[in-house]
């Protein structure tokens, strides 16, 4: 019998001295049925799920985590224990394959420098909000933990309208270089007071600043927004430059 598997939902709030969700091997624990995980002011918890405890939350629909100060993943990047002595590195485990997450919000969270890895971004088929501030060391969302070159590829996220990234002085960019996002149903894309922003994937910057924000860095997005808020982005000497082209790219992919 697996503990928890009934939990549905999970809020942790105002526990300064809280280190770890669960303690030692997570082996026997399943999170199969939990949907909602609110977290806020647990200041010294440094990761929120193992590896194998990330794979049984098949059902998970929002994740909330604020003012998390020494936050540094979402997943451990750690070895595990299985509880008989047995160690298992992070890069044996199958990857994470969260389906039925829709809505993802993080605010202060200071010593997160990514949220998900980069085999992760494949799974999220239902996200449709991401809404992220207020942490100065993020520097991306998705991230290649491999850290070695590849080909890279497509992200399709198919279902997402929100994106909302607001007062985060290192992210340079929503993924790798060599990967690219497609998100056809995009509604809204708010870009607030990040000033290291250079490139959107695979389309790099045309003329980079050290301050401000291109909208040439994220060209192939925009085809389908339907509302883009910029602020605090002094840079701008075109606002939307070679659009034909992002276009003709964009319908392009929609065929493959």
């Amino acid at each position: 019998m697996h503990l928890l598997s009934n939990l549905k939902e999970l809020k942790l709030e105002q526990l300064p001295q809280l280190k770890c969700i669960w303690k030692g091997s997570t082996h026997h624990v399943n999170l199969q049925r939990l949907k909602v995980m609110r977290i806020e002011r647990c200041h010294k918890l440094a990761f929120l799920f193992s590896p194998s405890l990330a794979q049984t939350l098949l059902h998970l629909e929002e994740l909330q985590i604020r003012f998390c100060t020494e936050l540094e993943h979402i997943i451990s990047t750690e070895p595990e224990s299985d509880g008989h002595g047995t160690v298992s590195n992070t890069c044996f485990y199958p990857p994470v394959c969260w389906l039925k997450l829709k809505t993802l919000k993080i605010t202060s969270c200071r010593k997160l420098e990514y949220v998900f890895p980069i085999t992760l971004a494949r799974g999220l088929q239902q996200l449709e909000r991401i809404e992220i501030s207020h942490s100065r060391q993020l520097k991306q969302v998705f991230n290649n933990m491999a850290k070695e070159e590849d080909n890279g590829h497509d992200i399709l996220l198919p279902h997402l309208q929100y994106l909302v990234l607001e007062y985060l002085k290192n992210m340079s960019s929503l993924c790798p270089r060599n990967y690219f996002v497609m998100s056809p149903p995009l509604k809204r894309f708010h870009v607030d007071n990040c000033p290291k922003w250079v490139h959107f994937g695979n389309t790099q910057v045309l003329q980079a600043q050290s301050k401000g924000l291109q909208l040439c860095a994220f060209k192939e997005m925009i085809c389908c927004s339907k509302n883009l808020t910029l602020n605090r982005s002094s840079g701008f000497q075109n606002l939307i430059p070679d659009l034909d082209s992002a276009s003709q790219r964009w319908q392009r992919r929609m065929l493959i």
